[in-house]
């Protein structure tokens, strides 16, 4: 299998500062959003290349209307991000969000919560919100780089979150995730441009599957990232870094 099966959108955050920021594999490209007298979203030195770099309390994000292709309902999905931190809010800062004012119209919530200091994962549904906290990271530091992977398992009904490739935590998955109307947006989460990220975020993923310890791994690559192309190309350049010696390959 390659790393771009199922890959639906990967956001190298690239642009300039107030640009549109365009979507490398597929066509869900982001806005940036200013509304509630916000400002742009600037331009910083991310993790790999450029990236984004969001002010809190000014309502600076992205945002992508609604469709079928970044839709949850029913199906394994995996999202990954780079962020660090310029300071902590005192409650919550979203990484990634297609979430309404309820649990009945949310999808799913990566993001930083105050209240614990951590990373973690929500998700919606009829009975309520269910969580992950990345409790075996840790706390985060400031002007630190982060990379945060969260995913859905609904063959073993689980949610998981994972930081820096280290040590997975999960939770048990009970509820049906709601097809919505609500928007993605990145660096923001809540209804309208709330809980903004104060900081960079880089090399925004989203897979419908669950990525292999070995994807997540190669992603991470040892903390330095990875660009789109080195993803597209497999490791050393070229070929498939992902299949095994039991596979069958077919010319």
């Amino acid at each position: 299998m390659a790393l771009t099966d199922n890959l639906i959108s990967f956001w190298e955050l690239e642009e300039a500062s107030g640009a549109t920021r365009n979507d490398s594999h597929g066509t869900n490209h982001l806005t940036n959003t200013t509304a509630g007298g916000g400002s742009e979203v600037l331009q910083g030195t991310g993790k790999v290349g450029n990236c984004a770099n969001l002010e809190q309390g000014t309502t600076d994000l992205f945002t992508r209307a609604d469709n079928a292709s970044l839709s949850a309902a029913g199906t394994d999905f995996t999202w990954c991000a780079w962020v660090n931190f310029e300071s902590k809010p005192v409650t919550l800062a979203g990484i990634i969000s297609k979430a309404g004012g309820s649990a009945a119209v949310m999808e799913y919530d990566v993001r930083w919560d105050a209240a614990s200091d951590r990373f973690m994962l929500y998700v919606g549904g009829g009975i309520g919100y269910e969580n992950v906290v990345a409790n075996n990271f840790g706390a985060p530091a400031l002007s630190t780089w982060y990379f945060v992977v969260a995913w859905v398992d609904t063959v073993g009904n689980t949610l998981n979150i994972q930081v820096n490739n280290g040590t997975a935590d999960s939770a048990s998955f009970s509820d049906t995730i709601p097809d919505t109307t609500v928007q993605l947006q990145i660096g923001g989460a809540g209804v309208g441009p709330l809980y903004t990220w104060d900081g960079l975020i880089d090399q925004v993923g989203f897979w419908k599957r669950v990525l292999t310890s070995d994807e997540r791994a190669f992603l991470y690559n040892a903390g330095a990232g990875r660009s789109y192309a080195a993803i597209v190309a497999g490791e050393g350049g070229g070929g498939n870094p992902f299949i095994t010696q039991n596979e069958a390959i077919v010319i």
